[in-house]
């Protein structure tokens, strides 16, 4: 499962609150709170994906077809 920016340490769970906790609605936003999603950008969508579902792990994404 993934459950986090691998790059930064940065897991889903710890983004989440900081989301319910200031009522972050964007990406961007959570990128004032958070350093993430500046080298290899692979947890972007699953970030994404934490903000519309609310969810904190994921089964990897085939990014093959991308």
């Amino acid at each position: 499962m993934v459950d986090r920016c691998v790059c930064f340490d940065k897991t889903f769970a710890e983004m989440k609150e900081v989301i319910d906790a200031e009522g972050i609605t964007t990406f961007e936003e959570l990128k004032k709170c958070f350093t993430f999603a500046e080298n290899c950008n692979i947890c972007v969508p699953y970030v994404e994906l934490v903000i519309k579902t609310g969810k904190t792990s994921f089964a990897p994404m085939n990014f093959n077809n991308l």
